[in-house]
């Protein structure tokens, strides 16, 4: 089991007695660094891209042309993905911030900034982007916790 999957958080919060003593281990811990591997973070990005491609195909439907679809979601992914996985761990372990801290900052941080993007910069209704921005990062999370 990972202890950072999106279930762990809502146990975590809502029914902290069935958390098992290494997640709780885990999730109470100082966040650390996250140490600099270019191509470690590329795969990372792209892999993030990926996943969250068919959220943004659908929310900029009819205003984006699929042949240019590419340059929102790598924008809206570098407004955000760099800080969540270099800089936030950075910051928060300056303070000793624990991991539950860190998840629930990147995963409220990241979908609210794209959806923010979508509705100013390209015009996608906040009925949208919001719910768009906010399933897309929740697959991608899923998902990659799921693959590593």
């Amino acid at each position: 089991m990972n202890c950072y999957a999106p279930q762990i958080l809502v146990d975590w919060f809502l029914r902290p007695e069935i958390l098992s003593e290494l997640c709780e281990l885990q999730l109470s811990s100082p966040v650390q660094p996250t140490p600099w591997d270019a191509g470690g973070y590329l795969r990372a990005f792209a892999l993030t891209c990926l996943l969250e491609s068919v959220f943004y195909v659908w929310a900029l439907r009819g205003r984006v042309p699929l042949r240019k679809m590419a340059a929102p979601i790598a924008i809206a992914n570098l407004a955000t993905h760099p800080f969540i996985y270099f800089g936030l761990p950075w910051i928060l372990a300056q303070f000793q911030v624990p991991a539950i801290a860190f998840i629930t900052s990147a995963e409220t941080f990241a979908p609210l900034l794209e959806a923010i993007l979508l509705w100013r910069v390209w015009k996608v209704p906040a009925r949208m982007a919001f719910p768009a921005m906010i399933f897309g990062n929740l697959f991608s999370w899923w998902v990659g916790v799921w693959l590593s």
